[in-house]
């Protein structure tokens, strides 16, 4: 059963819709870890989970909005193979049941599990986590892949898999694989909007910089923006010929909110889902206005960001 919320940020959510002719509505919350094995017995962690994401379909059916991103990293640290693929398994499932295809999934960098244990008790490491091929038949399916697109009402969502932290700072082939499927979609499609949404965008904190990916990524924005060629890995992709516009770029991972600009385009991330009450986003891109507003709910403040400059500024 559907229990309607008000809550003042519902309010201020709420308020912002007027008669827009371009503009996209939606949920986003990321790094729940939920599923954190240590953190309380099997059935506690259940019973956790089974309160923060009730009031999170709760707010949602409670607003205007038409869809969920979920950021990534549901689970942590010291599960086995076995039990990493029961809870992404189940996961994947309950929010299938809660929100059907409006829900939008991203891989985290816990989720492959990494940072499990072998049947000896041994760190799993980069190395031996879970494959995209693997994550994508348990929690990707119906994508295809763990990177995928899709079309909001006026934008277009770039999900990307953004690995793990551990080795951020080295491209492989599977990143490179992303980014050109990326470039090329980008030519392809040439959305009036689109927005880009890796779970990590710096490796750890702002201050210890930003992934490898993420550096490209930031040199793709900037040239389909400007309308120039960008070379990936070797090679050209003539943004030159495209009219649309990467108009932000959401994230998780650092476990706070934190914001940059990739050229003009605004990069931010939120923090993490469990606080002192869960905590999202209600978001709201008013493409007629330039500004996107990110109504808090839980711990933290609103922020809008000006979707011509990048700049911040906390919304009251």
């Amino acid at each position: 059963m559907i229990s309607f919320i008000q809550l003042p940020g519902t309010e201020k959510f709420c308020s912002l819709f007027h008669g827009s002719k371009e503009s996209e509505a939606f949920v986003f919350f990321t790094d729940p870890h939920l599923f954190q094995k240590g953190e309380g017995s099997e059935e506690e962690l259940f019973g956790r989970a089974e309160k923060a994401l009730t009031f999170l379909r709760n707010v949602y059916y409670s607003v205007p909005a038409d869809f969920i991103i979920g950021g990534g990293d549901w689970i942590g640290s010291f599960d086995t193979e076995s039990e990493a693929k029961r809870k992404l398994g189940m996961i994947d499932g309950y929010m299938r049941e809660m929100f059907g295809d409006e829900y939008y999934p991203v891989l985290g960098n816990h989720d492959t599990n990494y940072q499990g244990v072998d049947e000896n008790g041994e760190q799993l490491g980069v190395d031996r986590g879970l494959s995209p091929e693997t994550l994508t038949n348990l929690c990707f399916r119906r994508f295809g892949h763990a990177y995928y697109s899709f079309k909001g009402n006026h934008t277009r969502f770039f999900v990307l898999d953004s690995r793990l932290d551990w080795n951020a700072m080295e491209m492989d082939p599977y990143k490179w694989e992303q980014l050109h499927w990326l470039a090329a979609e980008l030519i392809r499609k040439d959305d009036k909007h689109s927005v880009i949404v890796p779970h990590m965008w710096w490796w750890n904190m702002p201050e210890d910089g930003i992934a490898a990916m993420s550096k490209e990524l930031t040199g793709m924005i900037s040239a389909y923006n400007k309308k120039i060629p960008f070379i990936c890995e070797n090679t050209e992709y003539d943004f030159r010929k495209t009219t649309g516009r990467i108009e932000f770029v959401m994230s998780g991972h650092s476990h706070d909110d934190w914001d940059a600009k990739a050229d003009n385009c605004p990069v931010f991330s939120t923090t993490l889902f469990c606080g002192s009450t869960p905590t999202f986003d209600l978001m709201y891109a008013d493409y007629d206005e330039r500004k996107l507003y990110c109504i808090r709910i839980g711990d933290g403040e609103s922020r809008v960001f000006d979707l011509d400059s990048g700049e911040k500024n906390n919304y009251i």
